[in-house]
């Protein structure tokens, strides 16, 4: 009896430990499937990149400004396209029912801001709007640290695209600035 229980146990055995190689520290998940922390941060970061989206749409009614206009394209042409890889998360995963109501986006302009914004023109709008988006920036920077831990693998080229070059955008709009 007991050279039968060796037989059933042994393999058993093998098989856990082989298990065990494969993970080492189980505490640690070796997923690389999308979670709603993923989805999470796309159900905030989407209405987030919208309004940049709509602060540098501003840009080619209020200045002349080639570097303002040249950074507005840029914003377009970043955002845009992390907006719907983003959408596509939230597409294959489902809704995680967030409220936005009670979750403050950091950057983001109040209505009164995009409205004072809106209604300048010239120098006036250049400053506002790189002071805005400075902090517009920052606050997605801030935000991309939801994914800090994320094992999906297209979070982690997001997090590190929105971190490289936004903080890019960051250091001109703050030497722009310095001609004000």
């Amino acid at each position: 009896m007991r050279a039968l229980k060796s037989l059933i146990l042994l393999p058993l055995a093998l098989i856990l430990s082989a298990c065990s190689l494969l993970n080492p520290n189980p505490t640690i998940s070796q997923s690389t499937s999308l979670t709603a922390n993923e989805v999470m941060f796309a159900q905030m970061m989407i209405p987030h990149h919208e309004q940049a989206l709509e602060m540098a749409a501003m840009v080619s009614d209020r200045t002349d400004n080639p570097e303002i206009r040249a950074l507005a394209t840029e914003i377009f042409n970043a955002q845009q396209p992390e907006i719907d890889l983003m959408q596509s998360w939230i597409d294959e995963f489902g809704d995680v029912g967030m409220d936005h109501s009670g979750h403050s986006m950091g950057g983001m302009l109040s209505e009164q801001e995009l409205l004072t914004l809106k209604q300048s023109t010239g120098v006036e709008f250049e400053k506002l709007f790189l002071t805005g988006m400075i902090a517009h920036h920052e606050g997605a920077l801030d935000m991309a640290d939801m994914l800090s831990n994320s094992n999906y693998p297209a979070a982690q080229r997001l997090r590190a695209e929105i971190i490289e070059v936004q903080q890019a955008e960051i250091d001109l709009m703050k030497k722009l600035l310095e001609n004000y």
